[in-house]
């Protein structure tokens, strides 16, 4: 059975170097994701370290530098209100922010691992919304002023079709991600009215540029907007550790649309072999009864444990 882990910041490890490091030289990162990938041949290889920075600080956010070997984040919000993203400008890979150094490391990437499915990663409108406004402020406009964060949405979408294109154009694939959209907090009827809509914006433009469903990493308790999920328009999706996830197969299975079911990152950090060899073949039961499945880790955080990654890896293929 497949299994594979998720490396963003992890893969800093492999080279000795602090995540904050990585995210700000496209040679350390270039380097940090090669050396990763020699060590797991996992696909695909998605460029990035902190991932959910990338556009909201090309917009103008600060990403502040962490302790130690923590991820980068952004602390304090940029925008007042979601009126202000309609004011924001179109952002351009060649131009923005660090688009330029993750362009740059990606293609480094590709010249070294020619065979690899080498993608980049690209934020959904709310996560991106989250922050620029902070989450608690977008969650609760979410519930009082939909149309307002509706419109704010779709804005940040079509500015996201841009990038995806862009990148596309450059000869990287793409995953999307969306996870600050994560029931329960958000209801599956709000799901529908403002996460459906905006990411739809992007998905139904790739596939008229490239004929493909990205793929589409939303967390969460996901069994509870698998309808949803299958009206994004994604070509891959998550069963994220934090749902019940018998219930959301079962859900998602006449869809048809590949699935990755994680594990608890736990598992890769702290050794207990017992309770991780029998979450294993809870997992591997479930591969067996749903078909379009794959096993994988979450995000790992930089202090996972290879030895015990490659261990787990290993148990999936007996």
């Amino acid at each position: 059975m497949n299994f594979t882990p998720v490396v963003y910041e992890h893969a800093a490890r492999f080279i000795a170097r602090s995540p904050w490091d990585v995210s700000r030289d496209a040679i350390l990162m270039a380097k940090a994701h090669i050396a990763a990938y020699h060590k797991y041949n996992h696909s695909p290889i998605t460029v990035g370290i902190d991932i959910y920075n990338l556009e909201p600080e090309a917009y103008g956010a600060v990403v502040d530098k962490p302790d130690g070997n923590e991820v980068p984040a952004i602390k304090e919000a940029f925008l007042k209100s979601t009126d202000e993203i309609l004011k924001l400008p179109e952002l351009d890979i060649n131009t923005s922010g660090r688009w330029p150094l993750v362009i740059e490391a990606a293609g480094l990437v590709k010249r070294e691992l020619p065979e690899a499915d080498i993608r980049l990663p690209l934020s959904g409108a709310y996560s991106i919304a989250a922050n620029l406004t902070g989450f608690e402020p977008l969650l609760i406009a979410s519930f009082t002023e939909v149309k307002r964060v509706g419109d704010a949405l779709s804005y940040l979408a079509e500015n996201q079709l841009i990038i995806a294109e862009q990148i596309i154009d450059q000869g990287f694939g793409i995953s999307l991600f969306e996870s600050a959209a994560t029931p329960p907090l958000l209801s599956p009827a709000l799901v529908e009215k403002l996460i459906v809509p905006s990411l739809q914006i992007i998905t139904k433009g790739l596939f008229n540029k490239t004929g493909q469903h990205p793929a589409c990493i939303l967390g969460g308790d996901n069994a509870l907007i698998t309808e949803a999920l299958g009206n994004i328009g994604a070509g891959f999706l998550i069963c994220p550790a934090e749902t019940d996830q018998d219930l959301f197969l079962k859900n998602i299975e006449n869809m048809k649309i590949p699935v990755r079911i994680n594990m608890s990152v736990e598992n890769f950090m702290y050794g207990n072999w017992p309770q991780i060899k029998e979450e294993i073949e809870r997992i591997k039961s479930l591969m067996k009864r749903y078909p379009f499945t794959l096993a994988g880790s979450g995000i790992l955080p930089y202090n996972a444990d290879p030895d015990l990654i490659f261990k787990i890896r290993d148990e999936f293929k007996k």
